[in-house]
């Protein structure tokens, strides 16, 4: 799907407003979203004391109540004031520009952001700017076939989330991340054996070179 900046932005404020992610972690669907946050919040706990960036934060469901002081980022504003009742560090701003200087974080958390994203490789050369040497980012990607399988199961219309922009593949991600990072591990959910073209989401955690 081609979509310019704006409009992106704009389709981001709509879902804000009809997705509200804890609602989203409860029923059959919960199972999984609570898979890949369980995931995401035991990487982030290991950078306690550092700084740590929720890019696409949403409702901040993943670092809510971990004890950890995250700067939570998201692009829609509605979001944002959200975040604010339980949040103390939020940045109202795009991937795409992080307002951060270079080399300035331990750790990242890009969890269901790219495939919302219409360039989703500047997104992690943005990644790659603000991490400090050594610093870390953890990775997630939908299978958006099998989630349009699982709507469509779940009488969810349309078939394809609305929010998706973008079908991101490990082999995409991959080209993306380059050389640039150590890849230091990799698996998908919910059987982390079972290939990506069976499974619902791919995790891949990276280290800065």
């Amino acid at each position: 799907m081609n979509v310019d900046r704006r409009n992106e932005r704009i389709l981001h404020e709509k879902d804000s407003l009809v997705n509200i992610q804890i609602e989203q972690t409860k029923g059959i669907t919960g199972i999984f979203y609570k898979m890949y946050i369980d995931d995401s919040r035991k990487f982030a706990l290991r950078f306690q004391g550092k700084t740590i960036l929720d890019i696409g934060a949403g409702d901040g469901i993943i670092l809510s109540g971990s004890g950890l002081n995250p700067i939570e980022m998201d692009i829609a504003i509605e979001r944002c004031r959200r975040l604010k009742q339980t949040q103390k560090r939020i940045i109202c701003g795009s991937g795409f520009e992080i307002p951060l200087k270079d080399n300035s974080v331990d750790c990242v958390l890009l969890i269901a952001i790219l495939e919302h994203a219409s360039n989703p490789k500047l997104i992690i050369d943005e990644v790659y700017r603000v991490l400090r040497k050594s610093g870390e980012a953890a990775i997630l990607v939908p299978n958006d076939i099998m989630m349009s399988i699982g709507r469509i199961l779940l009488l969810k219309f349309p078939p394809r989330y609305p929010g998706h922009i973008n079908f991101v593949t490990p082999m995409r991600l991959g080209a993306w991340i380059g050389e640039r990072f150590e890849i230091t591990g990799q698996y998908n959910l919910p059987f982390k054996k079972l290939s990506f073209w069976f499974s619902m989401y791919h995790f891949i955690y990276i280290k800065k070179r």
